[in-house]
């Protein structure tokens, strides 16, 4: 009878399942992840810089500050929005009742800078504002400093969570693997003997093993990307912002399964025949 026959280990099903659930549970780590990364990217590509200048500012100094905007790490976009324009966007959103027309108008001229997402972080943005605010055409500088600082240890967070949990979960797979192949190789540990006795080598031995375990990680991992999709189907339904996870996470779920299943079907086959 062959060395992966699943009547020899009546668990083997119920494993590969078991394992399945637990690189469902990797891969909706992930999902949610990448769709936090994606909408961070989307508020942070929307972020204002906003420069107020003085009221005698001059061409020249306009024009040195948008210089020195445009050369910061990671621009990508300068608006130059004078205080008429300013004051009718305020006023629309007020109403004339709180800024009639024709009132006083104490809004000043300023430029509105735009950085690339992953450079709109509260490092780069307090020193664009160093460089800057040393200019005698710049009045203020405002970019909602506090919100960045409440958003950046929440994202440094999610990062160390999702690292932990990729680690728990292949961790927890590399077991119930070994716990699999293990269970097979103690089944056969006499006839493993005998055949090592009588001169087998280590790839005779191992190789049924190894494919067992690589088939049942791997075999697992395909499982649970395929209820990941089935239940991504689910939340697509719901008014969230979502996307399934990309080609590299993809390819990535796989080949963990992969590596878990060998792995452990490698330790297991060497408490055995040492």
């Amino acid at each position: 009878m062959s060395f992966t026959n699943s009547a020899r280990h009546p668990g083997s099903v119920g494993t590969l399942f078991v394992v399945a659930l637990i690189f469902l549970l990797l891969g909706l780590t992930i999902l949610i992840s990448e769709n936090y990364r994606q909408y961070q990217r989307v508020v942070r590509s929307e972020w204002r810089f906003a420069i107020y200048l003085q009221d005698d500012t001059t061409p020249a100094e306009l024009y040195r500050i948008a210089q020195l905007a445009e050369g910061l790490p990671g621009f990508a976009t300068l608006n130059h929005e004078d205080r008429h324009e300013a004051y009718l966007r305020l006023q629309a959103l007020l109403g004339p009742e709180a800024l009639p027309v024709g009132g006083f108008n104490p809004l000043p001229d300023a430029l509105l800078l735009r950085f690339e997402p992953e450079f709109a972080t509260l490092a780069n943005l307090r020193n664009a504002t160093a460089l800057l605010d040393t200019l005698r055409a710049v009045e203020k500088i405002n970019y909602n400093e506090e919100q960045l600082m409440a958003q950046e240890p929440v994202l440094e967070l999610r990062d160390l969570l999702a690292t932990f949990v990729a680690l728990l979960v292949f961790a927890a797979a590399v077991i119930l693997c070994y716990w699999a192949v293990a269970g097979q190789i103690l089944w056969r540990s006499a006839e493993l003997k005998l055949k090592q006795d009588l001169g087998a080598g280590w790839l005779q031995l191992g190789a049924p093993a190894v494919l067992e375990g690589a088939l049942l990680g791997a075999g697992g991992a395909l499982l649970g990307l395929l209820l990941l999709y089935l239940l991504y189907l689910l939340i697509e339904t719901l008014p969230l912002m979502t996307s399934f996870i990309g080609l590299r996470s993809i390819m990535t779920l796989p080949l963990a399964g992969l590596l878990a299943g060998v792995t452990s079907s490698y330790f297991a086959l060497r408490r055995v025949t040492e």
